[in-house]
């Protein structure tokens, strides 16, 4: 399978396992798909845009002070803070972790296999 195919199927699988905190994709990209990418930021923006936009995961809020009590992020709102390098950073104790995790949509394209498909069309994101 491509690294690029490798990569959406890595991510989308993270959002899949539970809720993940955007800044945790980072390293995993780095670490378990390919440590060429030295941007690995852009990478994951990439990746979460596609999914954004086409409704396979949603964002949501996580509180420092209520942690596991979420919050859906409207998606208006979630593609602006998926562009905010802040919402990739380890927030103060007064503010909200970022979020993601797949929809119903974003599971079954999982499972359905259709991501190493090369008939799935991906953007290009290396």
């Amino acid at each position: 399978m491509k690294t690029e195919r490798k990569i959406f199927k890595y991510v989308l699988w993270n959002t899949i396992e539970d809720y993940t905190m955007l800044m945790h994709l980072l390293p995993d990209i780095y670490n378990d798909i390919n440590e060429r990418y030295d941007d690995n930021l852009t990478v994951a923006k990439k990746v979460l845009l596609f999914y954004l936009e086409n409704g396979y995961v949603t964002f949501f809020y996580e509180s420092w002070k209520n942690p596991n009590n979420y919050t859906e992020i409207p998606k208006d709102k979630a593609l602006k803070l998926l562009m905010e390098t802040s919402s990739w950073e380890n927030p103060d104790k007064n503010h909200q972790w970022i979020t993601v995790s797949a929809t119903k949509k974003g599971e079954e394209l999982y499972y359905s296999g259709q991501i190493e498909n090369n008939d799935f069309i991906l953007p290009h994101i290396l």
